[in-house]
């Protein structure tokens, strides 16, 4: 059928059926003794009314169905197999076994659509010996060479050449030279009906070198298109899959970027990151219109320190192995850890200025799992618990892990031994940042500071005069304006940038 969603119009037949509920008479009982040699009378008339009140019915919803059946485009078309003329046939079956029918009607489909048409052709073949005596068939490929192809009715034969895989070689070749040399041997044929069969995919590159004359002059000429028995397919493509660009921290997830195109028709999909046989993460379905670009960002679990390679793959309804799977690779490593050295004054529940840090680097909304940075405030007097002495060349002592950063924070005291691991932890490739503290009010960092500078540090204060614009908020009064770092604000006025 042309239009099968329209045989919901069927349900249309229950319209008239209440109507007739709803519209017929609903009898009274009235007791008339005049009347009562009437009454047998009343009810025969009422057996005939009621007989044709249902056959009216049934011609009402008749009618309905019938309609809603003839919308729907009811077709009758006859299968590749069936002859109905007389008279020996010579039939050419030609196989498109180009690289489109390499798709697979769905994921998990092991049978491509070569193979499904294959199996379509071995069943015509089967069913033409049937056919009148003296008929011939010829197997040709869209991509083969069918120079030495004749007409045969040696049926045996023509089926080992369709089970043949050897010649599943892909190509771009159309239909075009198949239907030209299936031409040349019908117009040798001396029998009186002749047919050609294709078994395709219906894709319109196929037929793009199909001139209309090829097949002239071929008398009693009947040409069959069979297409694949696949429901409705889409044209995705897996185009591209991004790993992180730089070394990955191991206990942050993995951002993997995916882009998925969409040619020609729609489809839905489901994006999936595997480790072999492991599935990391499925993200979907995905729907995407038609000619559309759509990225989307794969969340793979935290991985161990680490080179790590993983396969994504697209699970749509039809698409070749080289468009449905993308290969990503990256490296992990511990976690950076940034120190903040403080005091009981400036620890980041204290200080807005540690808070601040600490939020930047960490943000506390993020799971542990999550923050790609592990911050821990430090005092003074833990330095030694963390860094160690430092290790002799006889020492056995494990060399721990230095931290990426240290935040120093004003007027941490450090004794000797801490400042001497604190330079070796700089030395091995830890980077100091002296910041000021939101509450100190005189920034200093001992034994920090000399390493930059004799000099105490400044506070730097305004040299020259600011000028304020203080305007009113009510635009029938007129703006003041005030000069110098200690002019007052009137009250009542709001500042204006100048």
């Amino acid at each position: 059928m042309t239009h099968p969603a329209l045989l919901w119009g069927i349900a249309a037949v229950a319209v008239p059926v209440l109507i007739h509920l709803l519209l017929r008479p609903q009898p009274r009982r009235l007791r008339f003794p005049a009347l009562t040699l009437m009454h047998a009378a009343l009810a025969s008339g009422q057996r005939a009314n009621r007989v044709r009140n249902v056959l009216l019915l049934l011609v009402r919803a008749a009618v309905l169905a019938v309609a809603a059946i003839l919308l729907a485009g009811p077709t009758c078309v006859p299968t590749a197999a069936e002859f109905t003329g007389s008279g020996p046939l010579a039939c050419v079956v030609i196989l498109d076994d180009s690289l489109s029918m390499g798709y697979r009607p769905r994921y998990a489909d092991a049978a491509t659509l070569l193979d499904q048409a294959r199996e379509q052709a071995l069943t015509f073949l089967e069913s033409s010996r049937a056919w009148p005596a003296d008929s011939q068939l010829a197997v040709l490929r869209a991509g083969g060479k069918n120079d030495a192809a004749t007409l045969t009715a040696n049926r045996n034969a023509l089926v080992n050449t369709l089970r043949d895989r050897g010649q599943d070689t892909p190509h771009a070749q159309p239909l075009g030279r198949a239907l030209q040399e299936a031409a040349r041997l019908l117009h040798a044929a001396v029998q009186p009906n002749r047919q050609i069969v294709v078994f395709t995919d219906l894709t319109a590159p196929a037929w793009r070198d199909v001139r209309p004359a090829t097949l002239a002059g071929i008398d009693g000429l009947n040409i069959r298109v069979v297409g694949s028995s696949a429901g409705p397919r889409t044209n995705l493509a897996l185009t591209a899959a991004s790993p992180p660009p730089q070394v990955w921290p191991a206990s942050a997830p993995t951002l993997v970027l995916s882009i998925t195109r969409t040619g020609g028709v729609g489809g839905e999909c489901r994006l999936i990151a595997r480790d072999n046989r492991k599935v990391l993460t499925r993200v979907g379905p995905l729907k995407l219109p038609a000619d559309t670009r759509r990225e989307v960002t794969l969340h793979l679990p935290p991985r161990p320190p680490g080179p790590h390679a993983v396969t994504i793959e697209l699970e749509p309804e039809d698409l070749l192995a080289f468009d449905q799977k993308r290969y990503v690779a990256w490296q992990t490593a511990p976690q950076p850890e940034v120190w903040l050295l403080t005091t009981p004054q400036t620890a980041p529940d204290k200080d807005l200025s540690a808070l601040i840090f600490s939020n930047l680097l960490a943000p506390e909304l993020l799971s542990p799992r999550e923050q790609r940075v592990k911050v821990r405030s430090v005092m003074a007097a833990d330095i030694m618990d963390l860094v160690g002495q430092e290790p002799g060349p006889d020492s056995s002592i494990e060399t721990r892990r230095p931290p990426t950063l240290i935040i120093v924070f004003p007027n941490v005291e450090l004794s000797a031994a801490a400042r001497d691991a604190l330079l070796r932890t700089v030395k091995a490739g830890a980077t100091v940042l002296l910041v000021p503290a939101s509450n100190a009010r005189t920034p200093e960092w001992p034994g920090w500071r000399a390493l930059l500078s004799e000099a105490l540090p400044v506070e730097e204060t305004l040299s020259a005069y600011t000028t304020i614009r203080w305007g009113a908020s009510s635009a029938d009064t007129p703006p003041v304006v005030a000069a110098g770092p200690r002019a007052g604000r009137p009250t009542g006025w709001k500042p204006v940038p100048h």
